[in-house]
C-alpha cells in the first residue's frame, strides 16, 4: 500500500503530503484545501505613507481598537462580524464596503469557519477633506459616514480596482493620486452624512479645469514635485 512506505516517518512532511495526495487521486478523490490565513501590509510613501492591507483571516480576532484616520475597504469573500458603536454583531458580507470613522472603537472576527478576505486602505482625515474639497471646489470639514456597512456594487468595484492599482508598482504616482482622490470623492458624494454641494461641470474654478486637463494629458507619467 502506498501509505505504508512512509509509515515510519522517515520522509519530510512535504513528501508525506505528496504521497497522500497520490493515494487520494488513485482512489478517485482529493481532500479539501484548508483555507490559510495570510496578511500583506504595506504603505505608499508617494501618498503620504497611506497604509494598505490585503488579508485573509480564519480564526484571528481583533480586540476593540480605534484608528486615528479612516478605515475603508471591500470584503472580497466570506464575512466579518464587528461590534461598532451600538451594534453588537454587525455583519460585513462579501461584496460590501466597510467604512470605519476615525476614533470609533470596534473589533472584528470571522462570521463562519472559512473566515473572510478583504482589501483595506487607511487614509488620514486630511485626505478625505482634500477629496471633499476637490468635489465641491471649497474647503470642507471632515466627512462622516453614518453606516459602517455599505451596499453599493459599483462603488465596491471601484474601491477594489483602486486597491489593485495601488498594489501594482508600475502604476504612476500621478494616476495613484488622482484615482485615490476620485474614488474617495465618489464615496463621500454617495454615502457621507452631509453630502456637499458638487461643483457642476463648467462652473468649477479655472484652476480645477487646468488640473483636470493636465491629469487627462499626463495620466501615464510619474512626476516629482
Amino acid at each position: 500500500m502506498i501509505l505504508d512506505q512512509f509509515s515510519e516517518g522517515k520522509r519530510t512532511s512535504h513528501t508525506w503530503q505528496a504521497v497522500k495526495n497520490r493515494f487520494y487521486w488513485y482512489n478517485g478523490f482529493m481532500p479539501k484545501q484548508v483555507p490559510q490565513e495570510h496578511v500583506k501590509f504595506w504603505f505608499d510613501p508617494d501618498l503620504g505613507y497611506l497604509e494598505l492591507l490585503h488579508a485573509t483571516y480564519i480564526t484571528h480576532t481583533f480586540v476593540p481598537h480605534a484608528h486615528t484616520g479612516f478605515a475603508i475597504g471591500v470584503i472580497e469573500s466570506g464575512g466579518q462580524a464587528v461590534t461598532y458603536r451600538r451594534s453588537n454583531n454587525l455583519i460585513m458580507p462579501a461584496g460590501s464596503i466597510a467604512v470605519i470613522n476615525p476614533g470609533v472603537v470596534h473589533d472584528g472576527r470571522a462570521v463562519g469557519a472559512h473566515g473572510w478576505t478583504y482589501r483595506m486602505l487607511y487614509p488620514a482625515t486630511h485626505v478625505l477633506q482634500q477629496a471633499a474639497t476637490q468635489l465641491t471646489g471649497r474647503a470642507c470639514a471632515m466627512p462622516f459616514f453614518p453606516h459602517p456597512v455599505i451596499h453599493d456594487d459599483l462603488l465596491a468595484q471601484q474601491i477594489r480596482r483602486l486597491h489593485y492599482l495601488l498594489e501594482n508598482p508600475t502604476t504612476s504616482r500621478l494616476e495613484r493620486e488622482s484615482r485615490l482622490l476620485w474614488t474617495l470623492a465618489h464615496l463621500i458624494a454617495r454615502h457621507a452624512d452631509t453630502v456637499p454641494a458638487i461643483v457642476s461641470v463648467g462652473s468649477e474654478p479655472s484652476y480645477v479645469r487646468t488640473i483636470q486637463t493636465y491629469l487627462i494629458e499626463h495620466v501615464a507619467e510619474n512626476y516629482h514635485p
